[in-house]
């Protein structure tokens, strides 16, 4: 199992330049084995008909780096060369305990959205985990983007919520002292002795 943390990214930005500055200065590569290519919805109508496989191009496009290579987190960025990632917030509605439907923030409106999964298991030298490692991508992409004047967002996998620039509920707890996400104070230790 892995942390999926999700970045969105709500106004445009060069994306190549992004995913290289992620590369060097975040998971210490300059070189990894990436990839660029257009991503695709799985045509099951022909797969029906025909018994193969095959993808129909969707406009997504996605920088990615090969997974395999040590690095302590698998990271892409997807986004639309002709415009907004998502256009429109997507809203999805869930049945309470209670029995009353209420909606929730599924995918807020974005131009570009930057993807991690770390192993649930990841534990650095000075015992930082994945949910600080995430904390620490999280503030320092907050930084980068916040130099540009580009707004933001980001989402917690482990409560299912989406957080502006706040990053202040990341170091939370729950009623039996855990953290809600991580420490990004850690995660930047971990960070610097990775690199």
């Amino acid at each position: 199992m892995t942390l999926h943390t999700r970045i969105a990214v709500l106004n445009p930005v060069p994306v190549k330049e992004l995913f290289d500055w992620i590369n060097a200065n975040l998971l210490g590569r300059n070189d990894p084995v990436g990839s660029h290519e257009e991503q695709g919805d799985f045509d099951l109508e022909h797969y029906k008909e025909t018994g193969e496989r095959r993808h129909i191009p969707n406009g997504i496009w996605e920088w990615s780096n090969k997974p395999g290579q040590r690095l302590d987190a698998w990271m892409w960025i997807r986004y639309r060369q002709d415009g907004p990632l998502h256009p429109e917030a997507v809203y999805e509605d869930d049945a309470g305990d209670d029995g009353e439907t209420e909606s929730y923030l599924d995918t807020p409106a974005m131009a570009v959205e930057v993807n991690f999964d770390t192993a649930y298991g990841y534990k650095a030298a000075n015992d930082a985990g994945c949910g600080d490692l995430h904390a620490a991508f999280i503030v320092r992409i907050g930084e980068w983007l916040d130099a540009r004047g580009v707004d933001w967002s980001w989402y917690n996998e482990f409560t299912g919520d989406w957080h502006g620039r706040d990053v202040t509920s990341m170091t939370q707890r729950d009623q039996y002292g855990h953290l809600l996400f991580g420490d990004p104070a850690v995660g930047l230790v971990a960070l610097k002795a990775s690199s």
